[in-house]
């Protein structure tokens, strides 16, 4: 479950997630950028970008953002208690391997 780190982890995700990363020299938040690209390339499989190079990613960053903001949204209910406890628990693995869907233009 994507969320499994965060949940288990709460304050560290919160520092990880954090301004205070932004304020760090690029070399050590190289992870970031990594990290960014690894779920860009899993919304889009690999094949040839625009220019035909071999093994390169149309990266659709409209997609990629939705997705984080949608995970990250996920895991701030779940470790900031916001969910309404009278309410039915949501399956919340099944929602974690829901990904936003982005139209194009």
């Amino acid at each position: 479950m994507p969320a499994g780190f965060a949940v288990a982890h709460p304050a560290l995700y919160r520092l990880m997630s954090s301004s205070l990363v932004c304020t760090l020299p690029a070399e050590l938040t190289q992870w970031a950028r990594r990290s960014l690209l690894l779920l860009a390339r899993s919304l889009k499989p690999a094949g040839p970008d625009k220019a035909g190079r071999k093994e390169a990613v149309d990266i659709n960053m409209d997609a990629t953002i939705a997705a984080w903001a949608y995970i990250h949204g996920l895991v701030s209910i779940r470790i900031d208690g916001l969910f309404p406890a009278d309410l039915p628990e949501p399956d919340w693995e099944r929602l974690a391997g829901i990904i936003p869907v982005v139209l194009g233009d």
